[in-house]
């Protein structure tokens, strides 16, 4: 099949999902939602100067912008990871097939949608915390800066991977149970060592201790693969301005992406685009 019919049909599948997201109430009610939360949370953080005379935090909005663009990735990652199931079972697929199509275009056209639309979602992030700084005077530093850029790895990586979990599910249901369950344990891991690698062993009792190793050793081990690890580590990595560990950080993500895609095309080649193949 030629490669030019293939980047046509390609766009205008990645053209329709994008209509369909913007005319859609999805994405606007997670965007409200985080919004919504990183306001209470930066207010929390005014009201606590405010009262108390001092807090101190080398940047203020880095948190809320993580967690906005994690739960924003998280989403539409979810969203990859019903698509393809979805189509299967609505015949839809099978009849995109029949035109110039096949599975790395299509995957590809499914991947490139979400990233377009995280990174369009992303402006409207920046634009806002952009005026929360300018009206609360909390300070949008380098850590801020470097967890905006990073979510693209991380919204990359995750919606890489829903597109995999999608391919290799039966349905929906399946598709969307799988994926929770895998980024919830990545969640739980990477927020527990977090958590406990801050307390000190002397308030913990011996049992905590062992959970607080076997937890800290589990999220090293998982660095390499887990999405949430790899953007707080890009962060340090460019608040230290270590150039190389940013380059292998980068370098690391883009691989995984690819190889994520790669093995979804190779399971959709596999599985087929019938329901019951």
């Amino acid at each position: 099949m030629k490669r030019p019919y293939l980047i046509c049909a390609a766009s205008a599948v990645a053209r329709r999902e994008l209509r369909h997201s913007f005319y859609g109430l999805g994405l606007y009610t997670v965007l409200t939602v985080c919004f919504l939360i990183s306001f209470y949370i930066a207010r929390s953080y005014a009201d606590s100067m405010l009262q108390g005379g001092v807090a101190i935090s080398k940047c203020p909005l880095e948190y809320p912008a993580y967690l906005t663009t994690t739960i924003l990735a998280l989403y539409l990652a979810l969203c990859a990871s019903i698509s393809v199931s979805r189509e299967r079972d609505q015949g839809t697929l099978e009849v995109l097939f029949c035109g110039p199509m096949n599975h790395g275009s299509y995957l590809m056209a499914r991947f490139s949608e979400q990233i377009v639309l995280f990174c369009i979602a992303l402006c409207c992030v920046t634009v806002y915390f952009t005026v929360m700084s300018l009206v609360s005077g909390l300070e949008l530093g380098l850590r801020f800066w470097s967890t905006i850029a990073g979510s693209v790895l991380l919204a990359s990586y995750t919606s890489a991977f829903g597109l995999l979990v999608s391919v290799l599910s039966k349905n929906p249901r399946t598709a969307t149970a799988v994926f929770l369950l895998v980024n919830l344990i990545l969640i739980g891991i990477r927020t527990a060592a977090s958590v406990l690698s801050g307390t000190s062993n002397e308030v913990l009792s011996a049992s905590v201790i062992y959970l607080k190793l076997a937890t800290v050793v589990a999220d090293r081990a998982l660095r390499w693969v887990s999405p949430f690890s790899y953007c707080t580590w890009l962060t340090d990595a460019v608040e230290l301005g270590d150039v190389r560990i940013v380059a292998i950080i980068v370098a690391a993500a883009v691989i995984y992406t690819a190889l994520l895609l790669s093995l979804a095309t190779k399971a959709l080649q596999r599985r087929g685009v019938r329901t019951g193949q």
